[in-house]
């Protein structure tokens, strides 16, 4: 087994490192996942208690983190949560988990679309595993049409965000290509587009994913070849650009 630390403290400020969002958990999911087939060993990720329990609805976070899992290979990652651990800082964290018997390192990005001043180089390199590994997706009670894509629009960031009219524009040669379209996230008409394993079976049967920069955008990462997903985008960040370097189709607005 190979245990991997998740960075404790945020890069951008002095501050506990949260995982906020699903895209967060996503992307640190794939690293671990790609790292568990491509070594053939399971992976175990450690988290601080802030990391795997909100402050509201405690078991909210973890609930999360447990569905992102079942969108796995089977055995590729497990977390390991070591509560009531807030530590100041990485060597703090880091020995903390070695001292429970758990030779665990961290990862970091060696390319330049991320280092950070807060950053250093650590033994293992995610940009070793930021592959789109094609997970197949785990059959779902949901009915899907034979010809469809999947669009996700809602982002909680509003400069991501684009006017129904553009939307429209965008959609439309598809759908005159005879694509249905299926909404996944918040937006979801149908119920089940708003739970993630639904969303992560119809990802994994879609010709192509359309939308913005957000959780969407990394679950489609797990099930889609790069060029089937198709991102359009106000401003680049580094998840875009290496996205977009590993053959992901960026619309800049």
């Amino acid at each position: 087994m190979k245990h991997i630390l998740m960075r404790s403290r945020s890069l951008l400020g002095d501050y506990p490192y949260t995982v906020p969002g699903l895209g967060d958990k996503l992307h640190t999911i794939i690293i671990a996942h790609n790292y568990s087939i491509k070594h053939n060993q399971t992976v175990m990720l450690h988290m601080t208690e802030k990391q795997c329990y909100a402050l509201i609805d405690k078991e909210r976070k973890m609930r999360a983190w447990n569905e992102v899992i079942e969108l796995l290979t089977r055995g590729a990652v497990v977390i390991n949560c070591h509560r009531s651990a807030e530590p100041d800082t990485e060597d703090e964290w880091k020995a903390l988990v070695h001292n429970e018997g758990y030779p665990a390192e961290f990862y970091y990005y060696s390319d330049s679309m991320h280092m950070h001043s807060r950053d250093r180089v650590e033994p293992i390199d995610a940009c070793d595993y930021l592959g789109f590994p094609e997970i197949p997706g785990i059959e779902q009670d949901v009915d899907l049409p034979e010809k469809f894509i999947t669009t996700q629009w809602d982002s909680t960031d509003g400069g991501r965000r684009f006017s129904s009219e553009d939307i429209s524009k965008i959609l439309g040669p598809y759908i005159e290509q005879g694509y249905k379209v299926i909404t996944v996230g918040g937006a979801a008409e149908n119920p089940k587009f708003k739970q993630i394993k639904y969303c992560g079976y119809a990802m994994s049967k879609a010709s192509y994913h359309v939308g913005v920069d957000s959780g969407f955008f990394h679950m489609a990462w797990c099930y889609l070849k790069p060029e089937n997903i198709y991102l359009h985008v106000k401003k680049m960040n580094h998840h875009i650009a290496r996205g977009e370097k590993m053959g992901v189709n960026v619309r800049r607005a």
